[in-house]
């Protein structure tokens, strides 16, 4: 495949370049050191495969520059897709939506009464609410980015709503006349805030517009382009490679008797990581085995300079039934693969100063996994091997771990619930407990994060 950059446009006044390689546009901000590419918040390589979108997001980095998040630029559009939505499935995004917007009527079922049509065009409460709930279903996520923008930007889901069944029932001129109309009406006839509210019905109708107008269009996919670090790679369970097999200096995993965790029983070993995917590796790279519970074992395949800047990332994934016998590579980025990346760019890992006893459990795992009063069970299927590993934790008044145990037991291909109602225990692993215990912390805030993981003293 040509990986040829063409350069598309230069703007001389921003220094900006929209250039394009496999199909992505991208940009490129010229200083001293050549180049710097445009990233979004989150560390992603902003790109797009849709020309129209590069070219507004072009123009929009002369008119806004990179980092004004006005919904009057599509930067922030588009961030909010690759960075939050595109590891999220449409139902994931559907329902944080009307989480966040759907709970109680917004200020379109109320402040236009005395206008004529107001009511014909928002509705009433209880029966749009449903109406919304449903239309979402059937959504793309760069349509429902632009929903969730506009609602957003004015404090409504109920509009961006409306600005969707327009665009779905009119074209061309009749719709641009719906959009005034709603426009003027919103604005009670003032002319600037009607063509305020024009300029952001115009972003919808690009955003969500393009995958009306593009057959079978796929997904704006995230592009990850960031920092990391070997302390981060290892206190997320990554294990270095080097031509093809697992690099004998780097320790099984990372230490976790640093974690101030006493487990006698726990095996270090890692000789069947040496598997037949070593023939898709890169001579100098890391990789983490993920498990999705669908059967599937996902492998993140990362390749870092001398800096760890990252250069390179791709995944790999097998099936239960051809455990380390038969690999391929998918073309799209799994979601749990972008869920793992976005975290470990994030610096989200165990860090090696972290002294797992005395530390406050994450408010989210002790809301999902309580099973006592201060009692706490969490299991998960291995990364390694078919078992599942259990935690049970007991803690303290305020959430403190005061004990762990960690249990390992036979995985017979029926999940969870037969592990429980048979289980056959078998040798505790190593890099299975590290997975749990970056499971845990991948549920932190990320106030609670600085507070017990980052910045925890031992």
């Amino acid at each position: 495949m040509d990986n040829k950059v063409n350069y598309i446009k230069f703007n001389e006044k921003t220094g900006w370049i929209l250039c394009q390689s496999l199909e992505r546009y991208f940009f490129m901000k010229l200083n001293d050191k050549g180049g710097t590419p445009l990233t979004t918040p989150g560390k992603k390589l902003v790109t797009t495969l849709y020309k129209e979108l590069a070219e507004r997001i072009f123009d929009d980095l002369e008119a806004f520059g990179s980092e004004n998040m006005s919904v009057k630029s599509i930067l922030p559009w588009h961030f909010t897709m690759v960075d939050n939505f595109a590891s999220k499935t449409s139902e994931e995004i559907g329902e944080s939506l009307a989480e966040s917007f759907l709970k109680e009527a917004d200020w379109t079922f109320k402040d236009g009464s005395s206008i004529e049509s107001w009511d014909n065009t928002f509705g009433e409460y209880e029966e749009r609410k449903s109406e919304i709930v449903s239309f979402m279903k059937g959504l793309t996520n760069m349509q429902l980015t632009a929903m969730c923008c506009i609602a957003n930007a004015h404090e409504s889901l109920n509009l961006s709503y409306v600005l969707a069944k327009i665009m779905e029932n009119f074209e061309g001129r009749e719709r641009f006349e719906k959009f005034s109309r709603l426009a003027l009406m919103m604005s009670n006839g003032i002319e600037k805030t009607a063509n305020d509210y024009m300029a952001d019905f115009e972003t919808f109708d690009l955003y969500y517009g393009i995958h009306m107008n593009e057959a079978k269009a796929p997904e704006e996919k995230a592009v990850f382009f960031g920092k990391t670090s070997p302390e981060d790679l290892a206190g997320r369970n990554y294990f270095h490679y080097t031509k093809g097999l697992i690099d004998e200096k780097q320790p099984d995993s990372f230490d976790t008797g640093s974690l101030g965790i006493a487990f006698a029983d726990v095996k270090r070993g890692k000789s069947e990581r040496n598997g037949s995917f070593s023939e898709f590796l890169p001579e100098d790279c890391w990789v983490k085995v993920l498990f999705s519970g669908d059967d599937i074992y996902h492998y993140i395949v990362l390749e870092a300079d001398e800096n760890y800047n990252v250069k390179n990332v791709f995944a790999l994934q097998e099936t239960a039934e051809t455990l380390r016998s038969s690999f391929e590579k998918p073309e799209e980025m799994p979601l749990v693969a972008n869920k793992e990346l976005e975290n470990l760019f994030k610096g989200r890992a165990v860090k090696q100063n972290f002294h797992f006893m005395g530390s406050k459990l994450p408010f989210e795992f002790r809301e999902e996994y309580r099973i006592g009063e201060t009692t706490f069970s969490y299991a998960a299927g291995s990364a390694f091997r078919k078992t599942f590993a259990q935690l049970e934790i007991e803690a303290d008044e305020e959430g403190r771990v005061k004990k762990l145990t960690c249990t390992s037991y036979k995985d017979f291909g029926d999940g969870l619930d037969a592990m429980f109602s048979s289980p056959e225990p078998c040798e505790n692993r190593e890099d299975e407990l590290m997975d749990l215990m970056v499971d845990i912390v991948d549920l932190y805030s990320d106030e609670e994060f600085e507070e017990e993981v980052k910045n925890n003293r031992v």
